[in-house]
């Protein structure tokens, strides 16, 4: 609410020469009265608003529940006797009747493949059934990581019939990479039901460095199991590329994995090696008939039929040829699990992410040289154009959202998911613009080489980003300080390379036009272009393929061919306004 009445109070005074004071002053009374109105319907009010307005998003289902947590927006809906528990918008899994077969699988192969199961540990799904089906073995201690307790509460809500008063469950609000990382607890069978590593943030939990985390805390015999997307009938060039890239990671850890064939590929590592040697389907039938857990669809002969050993050959056949390892700072499973959406969904783009998977850094070199062609080209016919501002700008834009999503993404790696402190890194950065703008233009009067001023601006830009490669790879070290201050300092001191350069390039651009709209507009257009360019070529190729180290390597690239440009501008034209 203070955050509208303030930009509507801003917007007021921005408008404030168009308008009588009269006129003015009546519309900043009625801003203030319509304040009061909503403060005086108290939180209750306020979030009943919020209900209705919600109603509308969720047209076609009865809305039940809706409620934004510091984590996620949780909403719940009703189908006839069925209700739907949504995390984001997504489908978290529908009551009374959940994914039984898959439930099932995930739950109990990983319990029946180990002797004795006494201490298991979940990371997720529990909440779809998992719990319940794990508390069918005789298991002593179950630790459930989930990090938002607003999840527990609203189940606690409206599924009384729920898992979470049984005494052998302990349900852990935290992380559960960092749970993974500071217990001191050994289990004997950790179970991660996650998503597959669609975003950058889950990709964290299917990387080399997790896995080595989750060996640490297994137990003599102890066992990690997960699953990911695949197919019995066909798996795409996309679907293998994912399943292999995550079976090297794990085989580089664990020196025992085996897979069973589904809807979704089963994995199961162990640091025993020989844990598995006496483990045949009929062993695995036989412990489950032993322990008689009450299931519905998995059955003895169904165990049989999964295990048996054409089914998993034809799946190892498929796995077997070495894939890409996935790391924290190179998340490549990232690529190819929306490789693997795009082909399903958009299969003509197909060639673009094949062949950029084929791409390394340093392919961009011969394209920084072509840079300098319009340069070259203006000085044979002795003309003065905006190129160089453009491309500085251009650069400035592109290297200031790739460095925001840079910390951002590591900052996931190192301390958990970002949640609301997206915005005090993503701040930090913005405070940084204005902070550099404001003291550009007290000094830019006394600056008289503008061009070469502007060139060392955009180099500085350029040894900002080959030091923040080298970082990120130390920043586990941050963890004595609040996760958002280093992150934000730092990207606070990108800001302010790239706040410094609009100011000055506007004054070199304005003495050679007349009109400040266009050349404000022009210039800015580039920086924005820039920055759009960013957020869709790192997100999505520079990041997952080349990694943060290599990625900062290309920016830095980028900016000091932009410096070179303006370096060389200023040396070609001594008549350009903006070099005196």
């Amino acid at each position: 609410v203070m955050t509208v009445f303030f930009n509507l109070v801003c917007s007021l005074f921005l408008l404030r020469p168009f308008f009588s004071l009269q006129y003015f002053f009546r519309k900043l009374a009625v801003i203030f009265l319509a304040l009061l109105a909503i403060i005086s319907l108290g939180t209750g009010g306020v979030r009943r608003i919020d209900f209705f307005s919600s109603q509308w998003q969720w047209r076609g289902h009865e809305l039940v529940f809706n409620h934004n947590s510091v984590y996620q927006n949780i909403t719940v809906t009703r189908k006839g006797s069925q209700l739907n528990f949504f995390t984001n918008g997504m489908l978290l899994f529908p009551s009374p009747v959940p994914d039984i077969k898959f439930v099932e699988e995930i739950s109990h192969f990983p319990l029946l493949y180990h002797p004795y199961p006494r201490n298991v540990l979940l990371i997720g799904g529990g909440m779809g059934g998992e719990l319940e089906e794990i508390l069918r073995h005789s298991v002593d201690n179950i630790f459930y990581v989930e990090p938002d307790p607003q999840i527990i509460h609203t189940i606690e809500k409206y599924l009384p019939q729920n898992p979470f008063h049984e005494a052998r469950i302990t349900v852990v609000y935290t992380d559960g990479r960092l749970f993974v990382e500071r217990t001191g607890t050994h289990f004997d069978l950790v179970i991660m039901n996650l998503p597959p590593p669609s975003t950058l943030q889950v990709n964290r939990f299917y990387t080399h460095e997790f896995f080595k985390a989750v060996r640490n805390i297994l137990a003599e015999e102890g066992i990690f199991a997960f699953g990911l997307p695949s197919s019995e009938v066909y798996m795409s060039e996309e679907m293998v590329r994912l399943n292999q890239g995550i079976y090297t990671t794990l085989k580089e850890v664990f020196p025992l994995v085996v897979t069973i064939p589904n809807d979704f590929t089963l994995f199961l590592a162990s640091q025993t090696p020989d844990l598995f040697a006496l483990d045949t389907p009929a062993e695995i039938s036989r412990r489950f008939d032993e322990r008689g857990p009450e299931t519905r669809l998995f059955t003895s002969p169904y165990i049989e039929y999964k295990l048996s050993p054409e089914r998993i050959s034809r799946l190892t056949a498929y796995l077997e040829e070495r894939g890409e390892i996935n790391h924290d700072l190179r998340p490549m499973s990232t690529f190819h699990n929306l490789a693997l959406w795009n082909a399903m969904f958009h299969p003509r783009l197909k060639s673009v992410f094949d062949g950029a998977l084929q791409m390394r850094w340093w392919w961009f070199l011969p394209l920084m040289l072509l840079f300098f062609l319009p340069v070259l080209k203006n000085r044979r016919r002795r003309q003065c154009t905006p190129y160089p501002l453009l491309f500085a700008l251009f650069t400035s834009g592109f290297a200031g959202m790739t460095f925001t999503i840079v910390l951002l993404f590591v900052f996931q790696v190192a301390y958990g998911n970002v949640y609301q402190k997206i915005g005090i890194i993503t701040a930090a950065f913005m405070l940084g613009v204005a902070l550099g703008g404001w003291t550009m233009s007290r000094f830019m009067g006394s600056i008289t080489r503008n061009l070469s001023i502007l060139g060392w601006l955009v180099l500085m830009v350029a040894l900002y980003a080959f030091l923040l490669s080298r970082l990120v790879p130390l920043s586990g070290g941050f963890h004595s300080l609040p996760g958002e201050v280093p992150f934000a300092v730092i990207n606070l001191i990108a800001g302010l390379f790239v706040g410094w350069q609009f100011p000055l390039a506007n004054k070199i651009y304005l003495q050679k036009v007349s009109g400040i709209a266009p050349a404000v507009g022009l210039l800015y257009a580039a920086d924005l272009w820039g920055g759009m360019v960013g957020a869709v070529a790192t997100s999505v190729f520079l990041l997952p393929i080349l990694g943060v180290v290599s990625t900062c390597w290309l920016v830095g690239a980028l900016s000091l061919t932009s410096s070179a440009v303006l370096f060389k501008v200023a040396g070609f034209y001594p008549q350009m306004p903006g070099r005196q």
